[in-house]
């Protein structure tokens, strides 16, 4: 425990330097390289902050490097800093773990103030990925696990660092990350620290709730660690913006740039799943603690490491609901020759109206990306190619796309495309009310679905997210496959194409191998059409759901739920399905060519 000799403290209220002096006289006096403070000698400046500075010294006693951080001369005749640096550096110095840089002294020398650390020998992981990039996901995750097990440690002493970010982890020679300044950011001061509130590099780590001026505990540091794993693995921030401002803003909405997997499709799926729980906007919504996601890392490596199930899945999410409305007449402006008349729902890119083709009055399915991506040249590549995938594919069974469009507006450009509105449920919504489909009903449908889905591969492109909600119902109760938004071409499979905020496939319908973070096929798809179809046969999935990490066994290891007895369905469906839902792809149909002539087979045995 350091203890701080009262008067000695209170004397530095009395310093001779004073709030007066130009900014210029305070830098030349802080520039302490080269001199000796008692007992250490100071070799170089290694950080400058807005409360202090750090420099590299030497132990003249023991011929030992350690880390000093002055007290910035513009605070020394401040009672109520001097009073939280010293408070801030006896909290730290309870902190005695590997993982966190020990605070050995809290040193009072003439009219300086300094607190003495160990100086870890190493980089700084901000340097590390900006120099070499984002870490593969065992190394990421074992470096995360490392972290945890150290803020555990201190949350658990009720200290909370307040300022993670790769800038303050350093890596030792033996790869161990170390957190330097535990404790020690001097929350409360944002008044007398405007630079902080205004610092790009700071205001992308900073939570929803500092920006907003909340109350903020061991849940902020989670948030920062959220942000700072993302920059690990990707070597982006999920909020970025030009000011300060703009980074502030993203975050309030939560509206990250993308999700990792989306930056890079090889990253187990499950990290989309840490991370969103890390950048709950709610505080109370992120991880009880960071012990629990500390044993969410140690799951994850674990099913890393096992060969027969080698990597995460995406979490289950429940569908995104938007609200439907009528726009106010004052809201029905124009893009291009359609008017907008109705919201259908919003996205994290996009928006989907009903609108009116003023050249010939068709309503039509407008989607409209979002304006505050108009100049994101990553979201407008995804839009375009959602498009073109769409524009390929022409069959009764897929919702036709009519055009490609730009149209000047106020301040830019709107991006859109149009498809074919079709007025009517979503499959979805039929397996919403918990009854089985008659089956000689749903064996029409499937041989529907089949056949819009063979048209997509005929073209090259697969799927990647066929479910219930991406199939829509006309009046006459034809069918309609829709949202290729994150499809691919079968010849680049390895491209991740998806809105942001949305995982590559939706877990209950993905395949094994997708599961697996392995390469998607034609055959991923199929087994995805056997999921909707068992569903459709039973209301139920084949596979129990649950927990995202229990799920990923299930999905690759458990066989499929039989079908209820009761339900009667015949021993050749029940076959078939069960075909269509194989683990290993190439024991499934390899496309859906055939599906619908098996299917039409099926059905006529029936009758």
């Amino acid at each position: 425990m350091i203890c701080l000799d009262q008067q000695l403290l209170t004397g530095m209220t009395s310093s001779t330097f004073s709030w007066s002096r130009p900014l210029q006289l305070l830098n030349r006096i802080m520039d302490l390289t080269g001199q000796t403070i008692g007992k250490y000698r100071i070799y170089e400046e290694i950080g400058r902050g807005s409360i202090s500075t750090a420099y590299r010294a030497i132990n003249t006693n023991l011929g030992k490097s350690v880390a000093i951080k002055v007290l910035n001369a513009e605070f020394r005749n401040d009672p109520l800093v001097v009073s939280i640096f010293h408070d801030k550096a006896q909290s730290g110095a309870r902190l005695n773990h590997p993982g966190i840089s020990q605070i050995h002294d809290l040193v009072v020398h003439e009219n300086l103030l300094f607190i003495v650390t160990e100086f870890i020998e190493g980089q700084k992981l901000s340097d590390i990925v900006e120099n070499e990039g984002p870490y593969s996901p065992n190394e990421g995750l074992r470096l995360l696990e490392a972290l945890t097990d150290a803020m555990a440690f201190a949350h658990d002493k009720h200290i909370v660092h307040h300022n993670i970010k790769p800038h303050n982890i350093i890596i030792d020679p033996s790869g161990r990350p170390i957190i330097i300044d535990f404790g020690m950011a001097m929350v409360g001061l944002t008044e007398m620290l405007p630079s902080q509130d205004g610092n790009i590099e700071r205001v992308r780590f900073m939570s929803p709730e500092e920006i907003e001026g909340n109350e903020v505990d061991f849940r902020t540091d989670l948030w920062s660690l959220g942000v700072t794993a993302y920059y690990l693995f990707t070597g982006h921030y999920p909020f970025d913006g030009e000011t300060p401002e703009e980074v502030k803003e993203q975050i309030r909405v939560r509206r990250m740039i993308a999700y990792p997997t989306e930056i890079d499709p090889s990253l187990p799926k499950a990290i989309d799943q840490i991370l969103g729980h890390l950048l709950a906007l709610d505080p109370l919504k992120r991880d009880p603690s960071a012990m629990h996601v500390k044993q969410e890392i140690v799951d994850l490596l674990e099913l890393l490491s096992d060969p027969n199930a080698s990597t995460s899945s995406s979490p289950d999410q429940p569908e995104r609901v938007s609200p439907v409305w009528r726009l106010p007449k004052i809201q029905r402006r124009d893009i291009g020759h359609y008017r907008l008349l109705e919201l259908k729902g919003t996205g994290s890119f996009a928006m989907v109206y009903m609108a009116e083709d003023q050249r010939n009055g068709r309503l039509v399915a407008l989607k409209l990306l979002k304006p505050e991506f108009g100049e994101s040249g990553i979201v407008i590549d995804r839009f375009r190619q959602e498009a073109e995938f769409a524009q390929r594919i022409r069959h009764p069974n897929v919702v036709d796309f009519y055009e490609f469009g730009v149209a000047e507006r106020r301040g830019g450009k709107d991006l859109y495309f149009t498809m074919e509105y079709i007025e009517g449920p979503r499959l979805k919504d039929l397996i919403n009310e918990d009854r089985p489909i008659p089956v000689r009903r749903a064996l029409e449908m499937a041989r529907q679905m089949a056949l819009g889905l063979n048209a997509a591969h005929q073209v090259g492109i697969i799927h990647r997210d066929l479910k219930p909600a991406n199939i829509l119902l006309d009046k006459t109760g034809e069918i309609h496959i829709a949202d290729f938004g994150i499809a691919v071409a079968s010849h680049l499979t390895g491209h991740r194409m998806t809105e942001t905020g949305q995982l590559l496939g939706t877990y209950a319908y993905m395949s094994p191998e997708q599961a697996e973070g392995q390469e998607v096929t034609k055959a991923s798809d199929v087994y995805s059409f056997g999921v909707i179809l068992y569903e459709l046969l039973t209301s139920q999935l084949p596979i129990e759901n649950g927990p995202p990490l229990v799920m990923l066994k299930r999905i690759t290891k458990d066989h499929p739920t039989p079908f209820p007895e009761e339900l009667g369905i015949p021993t050749e469906l029940q076959k078939f399905v069960m075909q269509l839902l194989a683990k290993r792809p190439e024991e499934r149909f390899q496309s859906a060519e055939g599906l619908a002539d098996a299917i039409t087979e099926i059905k006529e045995a029936l009758d």
